[in-house]
């Protein structure tokens, strides 16, 4: 996915030193290779920095499906309250 040869991972590692090692949906920052980078406007050779951003692989699943809500535990939540679910649960991880 993120090419081969002399140019492998340049676009990720561009992104990575520009936006930092951290998801720019929900803050996740615990493992960088739990981070990836995505082309926002879905075209993989458009990789300018105004196309890319640093996404967990959590938050990048859940764009690349197109998922707006979920349906969890039998409610609809969307993504924003999953989003905050996970966040809240980090913080209470890292309190251990």
């Amino acid at each position: 996915h993120y090419g081969t040869g002399a140019s492998i991972h340049t676009y990720r590692i561009r992104a990575l030193k520009h936006y930092g090692f951290k998801c720019q949906q929900c803050g996740y920052s615990d493992h960088e290779k739990m981070l990836d980078v995505d082309h926002i406007n879905s075209n993989r050779k458009d990789n300018g920095l105004e196309n890319l951003q640093v996404l967990c692989v959590w938050c990048h699943a859940l764009k690349t499906r197109k998922v707006e809500a979920h349906l969890w535990n039998g409610h609809i939540k969307s993504m924003h309250d999953l989003l905050k679910e996970f966040q809240d649960w980090r913080i209470r991880e890292k309190a251990v």
